[in-house]
């Protein structure tokens, strides 16, 4: 590695160091749990961040056994932590969510007040388009149907 990598390690070096695989070294990092930086296709994570994450979570220099008791809490540390921030996530989104609502709301209040107008507008065009008949209209049909006289 170049002197300036020098101090992190790889996906695969960390997941050794803490017995977990490298998918859940790469979630980890998605998540914002683990803070890596990329070097062309590859994470790269710093020692010292690594040594601080496992010391927060009861993995010393990976000492923890699988199935002991730091194992759990450090699986349930882990867990809170991708909780936590998947709640973060989802309070972001129903607050984007809230607003874009509040923006519909008014688009159809806006939208209900031109339909209201136009009609309005309809009516007014519709009496002056159409002309008055002449005769009312009770006259006109009792005149088609009235009956001649037989002589």
């Amino acid at each position: 590695m170049n002197d300036e990598f020098k101090d992190s390690c790889t996906v695969q070096e960390a997941a050794q160091l803490l017995g977990v695989s490298p998918d859940t070294i790469r979630r980890r990092i998605r998540l914002g749990i683990l803070s890596a930086h990329r070097k062309g296709k590859q994470y790269l994570i710093n020692r010292s961040e690594l040594e601080k994450f496992m010391h927060d979570n009861g993995n010393v220099h990976g000492s923890v056994i699988p199935g002991s008791r730091k194992d759990a809490f450090a699986q349930d540390m882990v867990q809170t932590a991708m909780l936590k921030r998947e709640l973060e996530v989802s309070q972001k989104e129903n607050e984007m969510l809230r607003e874009r609502i509040r923006e519909l709301e008014e688009d159809k209040a806006f939208l209900l007040d031109q339909i209201r107008e136009k009609d309005k507008l309809i009516g007014e065009l519709a009496v002056r388009a159409l002309p008055k008949p002449r005769t009312p209209l009770v006259k006109r049909i009792r005149h088609l149907f009235r009956r001649t006289k037989e002589v």
